[in-house]
């Protein structure tokens, strides 16, 4: 971009922008998995950071935002970690890089309705 401040210009490249964030190709959760009533006093979901390598491969997993459930946030963690796929991030030009991807559960989705 050219920046224009009145006396003179500068030219930057914003690389933060061009850089693509990880994304989940395939959650790996299926309704039902987790059990068929969500927990007792629990919120209606939960949102994880899974940090995703170059590969695509979901190295960590981390709890934002809880269930109000550590056991349930922990097996959601587990299940995506084993059964989800990734697509990496990549740079302005396209190479791979490793990120972090959010990922938003919604009980709705993985409990049966009742």
């Amino acid at each position: 971009l050219l920046h224009w401040d009145g006396r003179k210009s500068r030219f930057h490249l914003p690389v933060q922008a061009s850089q693509r964030a990880p994304r989940v190709v395939q959650s790996g959760l299926r309704a039902g998995q987790f059990g068929t009533v969500p927990p007792a006093g629990g919120r209606a979901h939960a949102t994880l950071y899974m940090a995703i390598d170059a590969a695509g491969r979901a190295t960590a997993c981390r709890t934002a935002w809880s269930s109000g459930d550590a056991a349930l946030d922990t097996r959601i963690c587990d299940a995506l970690r084993d059964k989800g796929r990734f697509a990496a991030g990549s740079d302005l030009f396209g190479r791979p890089l490793a990120g972090e991807a959010t990922i938003y559960v919604k009980f709705a989705d993985i409990f049966p309705a009742s």
